[in-house]
């Protein structure tokens, strides 16, 4: 039986990490997805200069990031940048793209129908959990999904784990004695 084992990372280096972990334990890209702003990973993730551009204002994350590297730039190669409501320009790689209606080298429809938590419902994440992950890409944050049966689900979490991916109980509990109630799709960004 196939799960989806989540991450929500707080750096493109430590989603980075996570996804190199993972390839090297054998899950293949097509299990992995990936959301994030556009605007918090870097052009070129192994450019001496890191700091976060906008994709949509360069010539496009394909023209940047290589197919044949891997990590997030090989996830990422050939994305483009999608309107998300909530979230703002995003991009986002493998079956949470497929969801967004994000066809084959990047060519989105802007947000598919439920935008993202309907996307992330739709890939069996509980509603809660999915807003809860959603408003932290919407803060900046990297989401790494992977979808794989057992043992690759047990080596996914600790993947994830092992690079960093935040704690989601306590992220809620944190953003919500900061006043955060809930997602909300048509929320300006």
């Amino acid at each position: 039986m196939t799960q989806n084992v989540v991450g929500l990372f707080d750096s493109h280096e430590k989603a980075d990490q996570a996804v190199r972990v993972l390839e090297q334990a054998g899950i293949g890209r097509e299990q992995i997805s990936v959301l994030a702003r556009n605007r918090v990973i870097p052009t070129n993730i192994y450019a001496e200069k890191t700091e976060a551009k906008d994709v949509a204002e360069s010539s496009g994350a394909g023209a940047l990031l290589g197919g044949a590297a891997g990590g997030l730039i090989g996830l990422l190669a050939g994305v483009g940048a999608i309107a998300i409501p909530g979230l703002g320009p995003a991009i986002a790689a493998g079956s949470l793209a497929a969801a967004l209606g994000i066809g084959a080298g990047g060519a989105g429809v802007g947000a598919a129908v439920g935008g993202i938590l309907g996307a992330m419902t739709a890939l069996n994440i509980p509603k809660d959990d999915a807003a809860m992950y959603a408003e932290g890409v919407r803060r900046g944050g990297i989401l790494v999904i992977v979808q794989a049966g057992e043992p690759q689900a047990g080596q996914a979490r600790r993947a994830l784990d092992d690079a960093g991916a935040l704690d989601i109980n306590s992220l809620e509990e944190e953003m919500r004695k900061k006043g955060w109630d809930r997602f909300e799709d048509e929320e300006p960004v």
